[in-house]
């Protein structure tokens, strides 16, 4: 994965996650909940986002 990739990837994501909050709280969910799950979320998928992007980063730099 380029840099490049990897780096609109996690801002997509982050945009996601922000919309997830966002929306959970207009539509009234609970939100502590909804807001645990985006930071979780955001925590799991931008480290495996890193774990590739730093296992291909290293294979390059070998």
């Amino acid at each position: 994965m380029s840099e490049g990739i990897f780096q609109w990837s996690l801002i997509g994501l982050t945009i996601l996650v922000i919309g997830w909050i966002v929306a959970g709280i207009i539509l009234g969910m609970a939100w502590g909940w909804v807001v645990v799950i985006g930071i979780l979320a955001e925590m799991v998928i931008g480290g495996a986002l890193t774990y590739y992007w730093g296992k291909g980063y290293m294979q390059r730099r070998v």
